[in-house]
């Protein structure tokens, strides 16, 4: 990132390397111009067979073989034909509605299948399987073995996550990846002088050239809650014997409302990394340990470069209780808003002592703090997670302009919807 012009603060992203598998300096895949010519052999080949004059035949050609071979090398939404026929498919074939039994009949067949082959490999001693219609729950007598797909009394929604354990601040995947959590106390960009901007653009720009190559910049928005702070302004209005002041008290306590129905939000912001075991030599299989300590390198790193930007990261007592309340927040958009993480924590132990016994409570899996009740596949454009309407958007490399302006990124940190990474 350069600096253009010190009185505008005009800033040069720097282009992404060329991808290896295109042509034309980078303007055309590689593998939507093989399928360009595919095709267009295939319908001009036939249309060479025919009996035409060459004059009827390059005219079949121009309307035919040349849009499609124009169409093949667009592509559809970025990607090429194949790929966009494979992701459709495989999205009309697992279509589902996670959390509820009477639209899941096909998650259960999933389910048994899945017993029967773990039966096979001896990682289980029982095959026995029940489904609970009350509460969308599917129940092994026996518990599998960790790392398995299906976990003992696990609900649809935990089985789907990835997620295998929160161990020393570290969350583990079922896939063996391991992913750090760390939340960041923001400041205000924009407020700053021209000074303290270049210093803090130049701070952060120091941090990407050394940060792990795998990151994600999330931000958590929510509305207000401003209960509380009109309580206080109702108790004081009440305690007011000026009419004058108690006017503009009253007043006062309408623009509070009308803000936080409409503007009042607050924001989180978390910056989350993933162990890269080719990075530090590590053996090809991931050790716990090797990744526990590099992702605490990464944490300590991004802690002291992001002190120079004027940022602060949080530190909690107990970084596993606070990673799993992150996951049940960023989850449960509707639920988390009523419901906090302990009564989150009480409800689902509450339900696994009551279906399963007391002694089921020591064998709930760490996804179940977190899954939602239901997530809802079945819509191509949106995915509908704990009633909340998900959508998602996806800003090529080449979809924004180079030359920007400092701070260009607030308007989308600012409408509080976006997941950068």
């Amino acid at each position: 990132m350069a600096n253009e012009s010190d009185e505008n603060d005009v800033y040069v992203i720097p282009p992404n390397f060329v991808e290896g598998d295109s042509i034309l300096g980078g303007t055309v895949k590689l593998r939507n111009a093989i399928e360009a010519c595919v095709l267009s052999f295939a319908i001009a080949f036939p249309i060479f067979k025919q009996s035409f004059s060459i004059t009827t035949k390059i005219i079949i050609i121009c309307f035919t073989v040349l849009p499609v071979g124009i169409f093949a090398v667009i592509g559809i939404s970025g990607e090429s034909l194949t790929q966009f026929i494979i992701n459709f498919l495989y999205f009309i074939f697992n279509r589902r509605v996670l959390g509820k039994i009477s639209q899941n009949k096909k998650a259960i067949k999933d389910c048994e299948r899945q017993n029967v082959i773990l039966t096979k490999l001896n990682l289980i001693k029982s095959k026995v399987l029940k489904s609970d219609k009350s509460n969308g729950i599917l129940v092994r007598k026996q518990p599998i073995l960790r790392g398995s797909v299906w976990i003992r009394g696990a609900s649809q929604t935990a089985n789907y996550l990835p997620i295998d354990k929160i161990d020393k601040g570290i969350i583990m995947t079922k896939d063996r990846r391991y992913i750090k959590i760390i939340e960041i106390a923001p400041i205000n960009f924009l407020l700053r002088s021209s000074r303290e901007q270049k210093n803090i653009i130049y701070s952060f720009v120091s941090y990407l050239k050394i940060c792990p190559a795998k990151v994600q910049i999330k931000v958590l928005t929510r509305q207000a809650d401003t209960n509380k702070h009109l309580r206080n302004i109702h108790e004081d209005i009440l305690r007011e014997k000026d009419e004058k002041c108690r006017e503009l008290q009253i007043d006062y306590e309408k623009l509070v409302r009308r803000l936080g129905s409409r503007e009042a939000i607050t924001r989180r912001f978390f910056l989350i990394f993933e162990y890269e075991p080719f990075l530090s030599g590590a053996r090809p299989k991931n050790d716990e340990s090797e990744a526990a300590a590099q992702l605490e390198t990464a944490a300590r790193t991004a802690r002291t470069y992001l002190a120079q930007c004027g940022n602060e990261v949080y530190a909690h007592d107990n970084e596993d209780e606070f990673i799993a309340e992150t996951l049940y927040c960023l989850l449960n958009r509707k639920s988390s808003g009523t419901i906090g993480f302990p009564g989150r924590i009480n409800e689902t132990i509450k339900r696994y002592a009551e279906n399963f016994g007391p002694g089921a409570v020591n064998d709930i899996p760490v996804a179940e703090f977190a899954a939602p009740k239901s997530i809802d596949f079945s819509h191509a454009k949106y995915v509908k997670m704990d009633g909340v309407y998900h959508a998602y958007m996806l800003i090529p490399s080449n979809g924004y302009k180079p030359r920007v302006l400092s701070g260009w990124t607030s308007l989308l940190v600012n409408a509080g919807i976006f997941s950068l990474q």
